[in-house]
């Protein structure tokens, strides 16, 4: 589903030596869960910009479902983006002014083609995948983080994508929220078949993946194979290891000192 090829990426043409990624290789095939993870400035958030079609600007190739993205032009790509991949962000990104089915529906105005009742009719059925049909008429600043985080789910899934992207989704809530939102990830991934990848600093929702592939300096360093834990599992830092962010807290801590 994703192909990575010698990626490069540099944000300042004047130093090339400062590469945010390097030489990455990275394949991750249909059905997959993959979480990628690393210190902060290791490259997580750019690699999956690049992944979705966001940032065209480096060197090497990327492969979605077949097609190489750097060589669309801007239609084509945002076209692409559109019916292939769906994002979720830490902070959501819903707007406060729409209510939950307003928002869900705004991919529908990049999309033509979409009569009023197939809008409608798609929108009252993520909303159910997402088991929160009764919040339709709701606007999100009167829902909890978990429920806002599902109609950004239902949003991603509007036009069917095969891709999920996922950036920091349960950063912004409580540990029984995340359960249940890596719960709906899982089951997305088992019933439908989508592709998912989720950038994290927790411990605990990597270990929710298929593979758990460590970025440093923009280069992948590990992938490790996971026996994720089922749907409904409870998620626990295992014995006498520090949880994802502490370590990544005391990684930078000792790279300041150095």
């Amino acid at each position: 589903m994703i192909t990575i090829r010698g990626l490069t990426k540099v944000y300042n043409p004047r130093r090339p030596s400062e590469r945010v990624l390097s030489d990455l290789d990275l394949v991750i095939p249909e059905r997959e869960v993959v979480s990628i993870v690393g210190t902060s400035g290791s490259g997580k958030s750019t690699l999956l910009n690049i992944i979705g079609g966001l940032d065209r600007h480096y060197d090497g190739s990327v492969s979605i479902d077949g097609r190489d993205i750097q060589q669309m032009n801007d239609t084509e790509i945002s076209q692409f983006r559109n019916s292939k991949i769906g994002f979720v962000f830490q902070d959501f990104n819903l707007l406060p002014h729409l209510t939950c089915g307003e928002n869900i529906a705004l991919p529908a105005y990049f999309r033509q083609g979409l009569t009023r009742s197939e809008i409608d009719a798609r929108v009252r059925d993520v909303l159910s995948r997402v088991t929160i049909p009764h919040k339709l008429d709701q606007y999100p600043d009167l829902l909890s983080g978990g429920e806002r985080q599902r109609v950004a789910i239902a949003r991603a899934l509007f036009n069917h994508p095969k891709i999920l992207l996922c950036d920091e989704p349960t950063g912004s809530l409580d540990s029984k929220s995340s359960q249940l939102i890596l719960d709906l990830f899982l089951s997305l991934n088992e019933n439908e078949g989508l592709t998912i990848v989720l950038v994290t600093h927790d411990a605990s929702v990597s270990r929710r993946a298929d593979r758990i592939v460590r970025l440093e300096d923009g280069r992948v360093v590990t992938i490790e194979a996971n026996q994720r834990q089922p749907v409904g599992a409870p998620t626990r830092e295992p014995s006498g290891a520090p949880p994802a962010e502490v370590a990544d807290a005391a990684a930078g801590e000792n790279d300041a000192a150095a």
